[in-house]
């Protein structure tokens, strides 16, 4: 029988828009949670000046929610996952 293996959308911003890819689960776990441990509060880096948060929390909750990947998700839904500073 063969392994399952899980796989991670892993979104970043650019100026023009969003990179989206997918990795092996198994290759970044370890990565991540020394990662995650480092930053107890969730918070890993401020944004750039004019650029967006983004509640990756949220739109990830979203997307189980309704059966789709990050990259499936129109421009309005992404944008209700988007903070700017005011």
């Amino acid at each position: 029988m063969a392994k399952e293996v899980k796989l991670m959308t892993i979104m970043t911003a650019t100026k023009t828009g969003y990179n989206v890819k997918t990795e092996s689960g198994n290759v970044l776990r370890d990565e991540m949670k020394e990662f995650d441990e480092g930053f107890p509060d969730g918070i890993y880096a401020a944004p750039q000046p004019g650029e967006p948060i983004i509640k990756l929390g949220a739109m990830y909750r979203y997307c189980r929610e309704k059966g789709k990947k990050p990259q499936e998700l129109t421009k309005e839904e992404l944008n209700r996952f988007l903070v700017y500073d005011k």
